[in-house]
């Protein structure tokens, strides 16, 4: 059994939301959609447009198997640390990043060489051996970097 698990806020739930579940299944593989979904607070502090109930009743007729709600300590911190919070509970933790060429050379260049500065410490840190792997693969498009 496959699950995928997605963090949302859905507020207010679109047709664009329905495209990502659609999405994640697909490209996941996944048997299951579990969406951590904030309350009525979310991330910017305030509260959400529509009901928890409401928001999370779309989702589950959208795609979402299982629909189970943040903590307001997680949904109301900034990003960094709520990765930090979330991503180690989970049993496996699998990111897909899409990207072309060149956008992927243009991450590489901020997050792995600092071209613009000092990248953050942990984000050079995924992605140093990530530059690796497309030097290794594509060594005429990734070798300058």
């Amino acid at each position: 059994m496959k699950v995928c698990g997605v963090i949302c806020e859905y507020n207010p739930f679109h047709r664009g939301h329905a495209h990502h579940l659609a999405l994640a299944r697909e490209r996941s593989g996944a048997d299951f959609i579990v969406c951590a979904m904030s309350g009525p607070v979310v991330q910017r502090g305030v509260f959400a447009r529509h009901d928890k109930r409401l928001r999370a009743r779309m989702a589950l007729l959208s795609g979402a198997d299982l629909v189970l709600e943040l903590p307001v300590r997680f949904a109301c911190a900034p990003a960094p640390e709520f990765a930090r919070d979330v991503l180690p509970t989970s049993l496996k933790t699998e990111i897909i990043v899409t990207m072309n060429l060149r956008e992927w050379r243009h991450f590489f260049r901020l997050r792995a060489a600092g071209t613009t500065g000092r990248p953050h410490p942990q984000m050079r840190q995924v992605a140093q051996p990530l530059l690796e792997e497309m030097r290794r693969f594509l060594p005429e498009i990734f070798g300058d970097i």
